[in-house]
């Protein structure tokens, strides 16, 4: 049934043969901001049976994005697809339809109902600004602004001035950086595709950087400022849509990485110059977004686009104990606690789950947060486990006090200007590295959760920042995005 909780996809590209061209850049550009998206000119291989690929566009996609232009509304077969979806939705509740104007033309009928916006005569960047802004307005019902409207008239000059990215403390203002700002100290080129995520070993100088059309690269960075590319690893099975999660185990000799094809990889890394697979774990039914190793590495958790979190026992060979089920949707996140047997996932259902897992056999769910209004991209707790932070589409991060780890508190709320697609935690336990599709990335000092303070906003990523990892000992911050390259910086001198 259209939009069930069985639906594994987000957008369905319907488009004529004619705006071809228009139909690959919304694709390209709804996949690189995370949505899985089915289009004939990618998916609709040679020996597949298009009849039934269309099928599966309108049974296990929640939206059809519906490329309008007079050659669409001639065409016979497009038709027929959104008119399905309309019949399916005719009060558009459930907003399952997606009119995007590539061209001044006049829908008609039934398509006249249904509320369009439109991407031509714009430049690149505004073009892909106004698509995904579209798209957060569609998938949240609402198109709120992010600061409050001035007053209509003369009335409006008087109104409190804000500060962008400011502290969230309920008080405002600003306080002094208690430290100097991070120092761009190299540029890695390596990835032709967007990075999506990365991870510093433990121990051993490793970085991994994995992303797009398979690429995962290892690189030595004992001197961070010449970093050398260790090796390559080979993902044969992800060609098409890339590697979305990496993890280090905690001794640093395993790396595991999770595929589009559903597999996870266990690579053996102690020879970094040489890596190669110890295992892979392919129960997974759709991509695998998280990757975390428990803090003494006997536990591995993956979750995905299933819905799913499995936890994986890894002495005596990696073996499934359990599945978690609770998540609506996709699952994007996890992490353990350093001290506690608990795990913390969050995903596309906008829920951030607390697991017990002392028994990994017979997890337990003790505690479901739902105080975001959009998914869930990131959630990462502080080295000392004394603070959870949370991290969505819905532009906040949300600082929970651990005390009692099992029952998180919410504490402060820091705003950004656009959507949260990536946090990374200082192991030391007082700074948060925030990223998203502003393309900045800011530090946090929050030693004191209550009033959390902006330190520093590095701005030198061209597009979206996906990914960002302090290594052990908190000196280094890689960070990294759709722009290709991975920035590492010295966060102390």
């Amino acid at each position: 049934m259209w939009g069930s909780r069985e639906s594994r996809g987000d957008f369905f590209i319907s488009y004529a043969a004619a705006d071809q061209p228009w139909a690959e850049w919304i694709a390209w550009q709804l996949e690189e901001a995370g949505y899985h998206v089915l289009i004939q000119a990618w998916d609709y291989v040679v020996g597949r049976n298009w009849v039934a690929a269309i099928q599966e566009g309108l049974d296990r996609f929640d939206r059809m994005v519906v490329v309008l232009s007079d050659a669409y509304l001639t065409s016979v077969y497009p038709s027929a697809e959104w008119r399905s979806v309309y019949a399916a939705d005719p009060n558009g509740v459930g907003r399952r339809l997606v009119p995007v104007r590539v061209e001044d033309c006049r829908p008609p009928g039934l398509l006249t109902q249904i509320v369009p916006f439109d991407v031509f005569g714009l430049d690149g960047d505004k073009a892909r600004s106004e698509l995904l802004r579209a798209v957060e307005a569609n998938r949240a019902g609402r198109a709120k602004p992010l600061s409050r409207p001035p007053l209509p008239g003369r009335g409006g000059r008087s109104r409190a001035p804000s500060l962008p990215d400011g502290p969230a403390t309920a008080t405002g203002g600003r306080a002094p950086s208690a430290s100097a700002s991070p120092t761009l100290i190299a540029t890695l080129e390596a990835h032709r595709f967007s990075v999506r995520a990365v991870a510093f070993a433990p121990v051993g100088g490793l970085l991994a950087t994995v992303g797009q059309a398979a690429t995962a690269l290892l690189w030595d960075v004992r001197t961070p400022e010449r970093p050398l590319r260790a090796a390559d690893l080979p993902h044969s099975r992800n060609r098409i849509r890339g590697i979305l999660g990496v993890a280090f185990s905690p001794d640093g000799a395993t790396l595991a990485t999770g595929g589009s094809g559903g597999e996870v990889v266990l690579w053996d890394v102690t020879e970094p110059g040489s890596p190669y697979p110890r295992a892979t774990l392919d129960d997974h039914r759709d991509r695998v977004r998280a990757v975390a190793f428990s803090p003494d590495g006997q536990l591995l958790a993956t979750g995905g686009s299933d819905h799913t979190v499995l936890l994986w026992r890894l002495d005596g060979g990696p073996r499934r104990v359990a599945a978690l089920a609770e998540h609506r949707d996709t699952v994007l996140t996890a992490a353990f606690h350093p001290r506690e047997p608990i795990l913390v996932t969050g995903g596309k259902d906008a829920a951030v789950m607390v697991w017990d897992v002392a028994d990994p056999a017979r997890p337990r769910l003790v505690t479901v947060l739902r105080e975001h209004r959009h998914m869930v991209r990131c959630v990462v707790i502080t080295g000392d486990g004394r603070l959870l932070a949370t991290g969505s589409e819905d532009r906040t991060v949300m600082l929970w006090d651990l005390a009692d780890p099992w029952h998180p508190t919410r504490n402060q709320t820091i705003t950004a200007a656009r959507p949260l697609l990536t946090l990374a935690a200082d192991p030391r336990g007082g700074q948060l590295a925030t990223g998203g599709v502003e393309r900045a990335v800011v530090l946090w000092d929050v030693r004191d959760p209550a009033r959390p303070v902006r330190t520093a906003r590095l701005d030198r990523h061209d597009h979206a920042v996906w990914a960002t990892a302090f290594n052990a000992t908190g000196t280094l911050l890689a960070t990294a995005g759709r722009d290709r390259k991975v920035l590492l910086w010295r966060t102390e001198t």
